[in-house]
């Protein structure tokens, strides 16, 4: 469930100019993130690492994901007849 988070996790909201916000997506690649998330957190510990603030190696990690489920996984039919063929003797 989206709204849900695990334990020691909470949700920032920060409001951006959609010019900026398209910006970032479209940029994303290029700076070799995959998600805007990880780019806005590595670039909070960056400027808190250039303030002189001490920032543990694992905030910089997603938060884990794990048992949380996902999307679910959708399998495309074969077009092929569902019966075998039948064999020559």
């Amino acid at each position: 469930m989206p709204a849900h988070r695990a334990p020691g996790q909470k949700p920032i909201i920060v409001m951006m100019k959609e010019e900026f916000v398209a910006e970032i997506d479209g940029n994303l690649g290029k700076l070799g993130y995959g998600d805007r998330a990880s780019l806005i957190r590595e670039a909070v510990i960056e400027k808190m690492i250039k303030l002189g603030i001490e920032v543990p190696k694992e905030f910089s990690a997603a938060p884990s994901r794990a048992g949380k489920g996902g999307r679910p996984v959708k399998y495309k039919r074969s077009k092929k007849s569902k019966t075998l063929p039948k064999k020559k003797i």
